[in-house]
């Protein structure tokens, strides 16, 4: 997933030299494990950068949108404001978010990621309420855990405090 994610932000860093792309590794997963098959030199890249914080927060604040395939930080992504893109490469679809009909893309080339993130960084109006939709959604979906969220799951598995 990140040589195929990476790959493409690499493909679309060349097509939109104007713009800024960051690429975030799974905590597990060092970046050293992907360099190799990757088609271009980091280093060559002046629009691109590899991310050093651990904090995925940080990135999202720093970013306004988010290729993605199968993993649940798009949620969070969504609820920090971000477009969500996902990469369709064919084959099985992986959306976390494929019941949500308005705010994420969906792409399948470097030219049409290309073309989307240049539309999105170009229209200035009608992105908040899809957004808000989309935001929606992912609080229906995704219950934030504090106290009372582990209170019910104790006593939804009857396992007292």
């Amino acid at each position: 997933e990140n040589i195929l994610l990476f790959t493409a932000a690499m493909q679309a860093a060349v097509r939109l030299p104007d713009h800024r792309f960051v690429l975030r590794c799974h905590p597990v997963l060092p970046f050293e494990r992907s360099r190799g098959s990757l088609p271009y030199d980091l280093a060559r890249l002046p629009n691109m950068e590899l991310s050093t914080t651990r904090s995925i927060e940080q990135d999202f604040d720093r970013a306004s949108a988010l290729l993605y395939r199968g993993s649940s930080s798009v949620l969070y992504a969504i609820l920090a404001g971000l477009k969500p893109i996902y990469w369709h490469a064919g084959g099985h679809d992986m959306d976390p978010l494929f019941e949500l009909p308005t705010w994420r893309a969906r792409v399948s080339s470097p030219d049409e990621f290309a073309h989307t993130l240049r539309h999105y960084a170009e229209s200035d109006s009608g992105a908040l309420e899809p957004w808000r939709q989309a935001a929606e959604y992912v609080q229906r979906y995704a219950m934030p855990v504090d106290e009372s969220s582990i209170d019910r799951l104790l006593s939804s598995i009857e396992i007292p405090r």
